[in-house]
């Protein structure tokens, strides 16, 4: 016989009745007679009178429920406590026990505030307090009233069973409560479940159980079955195989738990009589303080028979047999502070700790399913980007722990680690609101948002990293935090905290429309430029431009610029709001030195860092974090070759035995510039803002050329298919190859291809955007088998130029006189590709 369902019955005999009891009489009702014939159901006495016919008040029923799920002491703290209902006084008898029932949602008030203690319980209001003791929580459903779900989980798991109730609205009288909790306690007895009240102390984490294990240690046996087989102390290994619980979530919890003679469970239901708690906790001697407040601890072994002892222990997943030997090994015998914890609290005292002290604390930018390696923004290296594998993990939001799966790792969740390849990882991180300021309290770090405090760690491994633009990431540091965040006050931004709700990330959403290119070629009043994602665009010069060399206040024209200058270009859409040249093409070629080799010949070169060999045997090592990567081919005066690119693309397609040579830009270098930029860099000497590549050979020099005009707009990343026309309008459809940095396509684009042998492309370049200059033909010879033809072009400025085109040119369709063109020039200046507008 199940000992909660007894003090339940018990509860509706003598709840709000001080009077003694005697043997009842026989009802002829056989559920209400088995329970007065095993002594559960008593009645007055004198008379034994059962009362069936009398109803139950809301505050009746409130006791009766705390005493159930036995909350007695906390209704007796609770006693004096101001209540939420106007109508219920300090006072009143029962106010302690609606305290308890409302913070836990048991009973509920009216909308106008009050709880009406002395009005009469309803069929609906007892059967919603039943279905909760018993565990069984229906889902919600707002289409339909409230008491709907209940009363339909109370007619599924069956405690309704054989009961007519007319009206659920109608006053509830004892007999039907009776005959409610007789079917609740034969449903164990008829199945013959063991019940039992346990802490769960091993999962697969902690003990290495399979996924839908848990271990428990009996706290008290909830049956008076004679066939229950374990005494309170038992450790009893549970399987979850119909019961859908979360095994992660579980560890530490104080549970109600039925199982069969095979250990099955059948139900579990978490006692929220006892406290669970997580964050950081100090230790220190017997004691520990977590959230402000100090508990005692009384070890596992000395109090073998008390209820409020230390059950278990562990620490980065490390089971210690007491919590002496804790203190001493992961402590060292001194007061410590661990980074996260997961405790179990009965009153005073503790009973269970999860603890964990962190290696790291990093932000996750992206995942990769299949090698199940994360990246993860770095706070020792100004937000560069670092590689993290985990073997385990445990997830954490809100609700607290959970289990978690690797491929479910997702970007903006932070990683906790622990014992080098194990971590935390919150999942609910990310909190959309406007930022106000950063602010220094006490030298401590805070950021303030709705009028709020945000504490964070300005110490290694677990400074936050923030960004202005979404896209480059760098370390906060409390000295620089007031200067750093300044451009995202009154911003709309998103905060990512850690488990302790600590500061990890800020990042914000401002556009700024500049960077690092590489000039393609000029015209009289605009430039053609190559961004670092491949992408050609034309920028115009205006009035209020700014065009001047590193160096130098002496303002320029646009053609003072020339193909092959490395530029940083501010501007606002198309127009240049200022241009400086950081360097040239020739320039570049000559200080380019060349990528080291290993003693196996490969270039020392991967995703985060690269090594360049200088004077005397010596090498210098650069970190790359957002670095702007470009691959520039210099022949003599002519440079044929300029390509924004990746390192990924870089690393795949080096010619492994070529002389690979890198000129490399630091972020002290481009602090040093001064150029008067909005995007703020670090000031690091070996942290690389811009790499170009010279001398690169491609090992896939046997690709095939193609152009074509495109038809389909190509996102790189989601799509797998360019397709356009070529010259005859014949439909073309290549497939993409992997891991390569092609730009965006729009329909109108003239592009050429790189096929390889089996027709995939490699490379991909714009060689008339679709928003190219448009000119008009004032002038043009007739076709020729063995010369190239004069044209004469006007552009938007009434100014005429005369060109060539070659015999070879690719031309989209028919040019004459008065056609207007969009066209592509070569290194000499003559149009090879031209298009009609």
């Amino acid at each position: 016989m199940n000992k909660k369902y007894l003090s339940l019955i018990l509860a509706l005999i003598i709840v709000g009745s001080t009077f003694n009891i005697v043997n009842a009489a026989q009802t002829n009702n056989a559920k209400i007679d088995w329970l007065v014939d095993n002594g559960i159901v008593k009645g007055d006495e004198g008379s034994g009178n059962l009362r069936l016919n009398d109803t139950i008040t809301r505050a009746e029923a409130s006791a009766m429920i705390v005493r159930v799920k036995g909350l007695e002491t906390l209704a007796t703290g609770f006693k004096a406590t101001k209540s939420q209902f106007k109508d219920v006084q300090t006072n009143h008898w029962a106010n302690g026990y609606i305290n308890v029932v409302a913070s836990n949602g048991v009973v509920n008030g009216y909308p106008d505030g009050t709880f009406k203690p002395e009005d009469k319980i309803t069929y609906s209001e007892i059967i919603k307090m039943l279905v909760i003791v018993n565990g069984d929580l229906p889902v919600e459903n707002l289409s339909v009233s409230w008491e709907v779900p209940y009363i339909t989980k109370a007619l599924e798991v069956g405690i309704l069973d054989e009961i007519n109730i007319e009206l659920y609205s109608n006053k509830a009288i004892r007999q039907k409560m009776f005959e409610m909790v007789y079917n609740l306690m034969s449903k164990d007895s008829a199945t013959g479940l063991e019940t039992y009240k346990g802490i769960v102390i091993e999962n697969k984490r902690t003990s290495g159980l399979n996924k839908n294990e848990i271990a428990i240690e009996v706290i008290e046996r909830n049956s008076n079955a004679a066939n229950y087989r374990y005494e309170k102390g038992s450790n009893v290994r549970i399987k979850l195989l119909k019961v859908k619980e979360d095994t992660d979530y579980l560890l530490g919890k104080v549970i109600d738990v039925a199982i069969t003679e095979s250990n099955e469970a059948s139900r579990i239901t978490i006692d929220n009589s006892y406290t669970y708690m997580t964050g950081e906790i100090l230790l220190k001697n017997s004691e520990l303080t977590i959230n402000g407040k100090t508990y005692g601890v009384r070890d596992i072994n000395k109090y073998a028979y008390e209820l409020d002892k230390l059950v278990a222990v562990y620490h980065n997943d490390k089971e210690y047999l007491n919590f002496k030997d804790y203190f001493n090994k992961v402590g060292k015998s001194k007061d410590f502070k661990s980074d996260f914890s997961n405790v179990t609290l009965k009153g005073n005292s503790v009973l269970f700790i999860d603890s964990f002290i962190f290696e790291d604390i990093a932000l996750v930018k992206e995942s990769f399913d299949s090698e199940e390696v994360f990246q993860i923004y770095r706070d020792d290296i100004n937000g560069s980007l670092g590689r993290f594998v985990p073997t385990t993990v445990i997830g954490f939001d809100a609700n607290g722990f959970k289990s978690l799966e690797l491929k479910n790792i997702k970007a903006n969740d932070v990683v906790h680690i622990y014992d080098r390849d194990k971590a935390i990882v919150r999942t609910d991180a990310v909190i959309s609101t406007t930022f106000e300021r950063y602010k220094e309290v006490s030298n401590s770090n805070y950021i303030e948002i709705d009028k709020e405090n945000i504490f964070f760690v300005d110490s290694y491994k677990r400074r936050p990293i923030y960004s202005l633009d979404g896209i480059r990431f760098f370390t906060l540091f409390g000295s620089r935090g007031d200067l750093d965040l300044d451009p995202l006050r009154g911003q709309r931004v998103s905060i990512i905290l850690d488990v302790n709700n600590k500061l990890q990330s800020i990042v914000g959403n401002i556009k700024y429309d500049e960077g690092v290119f590489i000039i393609e070629d000029t015209t009289k009043r605009s430039a053609n430029v190559i961004g670092p994602h491949n992408g050609s665009s034309t920028v115009v010069v205006e009035g209020y431009s700014v065009l001047n060399f590193l160096g130098s206040d002496i303002n320029k024209t646009i053609n003072d610029f020339t193909r092959g200058d490395l530029v940083y270009l501010m501007k606002e859409d198309s127009r240049i709001e200022k241009m400086v040249r950081m360097d040239t093409g020739a320039n570049i070629n000559s200080k380019s030195k060349l990528v080291a080799k290993s003693v196996k010949g490969s270039f020392e070169i991967n995703k985060s860092w690269i090594v360049v060999d200088e004077l005397r045997s010596l090498t210098s090592n650069f970190e790359i974090n957002n670095a702007n990567i470009y691959i520039m081919k210099v022949d003599g005066n002519k440079i044929p070759t300029i390509i924004g690119t990746t390192l990924e693309y870089v690393i795949e397609n080096a010619k492994p035995n070529s002389d690979l040579k890198a000129y490399i830009i630091s972020n002290k270098d481009f602090y040093i510039m001064n150029l008067g930029n909005n995007i703020k860099y670090g000031n690091e000497a070996n942290v690389a803002h811009t790499i170009v590549f010279t001398n690169f050979e491609n090992k896939n020099i046997n690709l095939k050329k193609e152009v074509m005009r495109v038809t389909y707009k190509f996102i790189p990343g989601r799509d797998n298919i360019i397709e356009g026309k070529d010259i005859y309008g014949t439909t073309i459809t290549r497939k993409v190859g992997k891991n390569l940095n092609l730009p965006e396509l729009i329909p109108g684009d003239i592009i050429e291809l790189g096929i390889d042998k089996d027709k995939i492309v490699v490379e991909s370049m714009i060689m008339i955007p679709k928003n190219a200059v448009i000119f008009k033909v004032i002038e043009i010879d007739g076709y020729s088998s063995n010369r190239a033809r004069k044209v004469v072009l006007e552009d938007s400025k009434k100014v005429k130029k005369e060109h060539y085109i070659l015999k070879d040119a690719l031309e989209f369709i028919e040019v004459e006189e008065g056609s207007k063109v969009s066209v592509n020039f070569n290194l000499d200046g003559d149009i090879d590709i031209l298009i009609k507008r």
